[in-house]
């Protein structure tokens, strides 16, 4: 199973996102936003040379990648998905969704990257 047929199985299992939203999302281009994001977060924490908590971390993340996402987003959930105002909602489900997901990597990237790094210059 690759790793799109992955995260789609995960979304219809996981998430209340639609799935003719679902349809419409490459999954690919969410996992390389995610890199991007990792990176300059992962830089901008190193630089500060002080530690944040892994919450703070996830929280930064996602945060970046939604703001990333968004245009993309907006491009494939079309007005006529807007059902009762159900866009809005659609956003905040798929940062949960991606919270939910990355959770254990940001975890791991944070310990592995951040915190050794910043121990090591105190």
């Amino acid at each position: 199973m690759n790793l799109q047929e992955h995260i789609r199985r995960i979304l219809k299992e996981e998430s209340n996102i639609p799935s003719h939203i679902k349809r419409r999302i490459r999954f690919d281009y969410v996992d390389e936003i995610f890199q991007d994001s990792v990176d300059s977060i992962v830089k901008r924490f190193k630089r500060q040379k002080r530690l944040n908590s892994v919450i703070n971390f996830k929280i930064e993340v996602i945060t970046r990648m939604m703001s990333d996402l968004l245009p993309y987003l907006k491009r494939h959930i079309k007005t006529d998905d807007d059902v009762n105002g159900q866009t809005e909602n659609i956003y905040d489900m798929f940062s949960e969704f991606l919270i939910n997901y990355y959770d254990k990597q940001l975890r791991k990237i944070y310990k592995n990257e951040i915190e050794i790094e910043i121990n090591e210059h105190l």
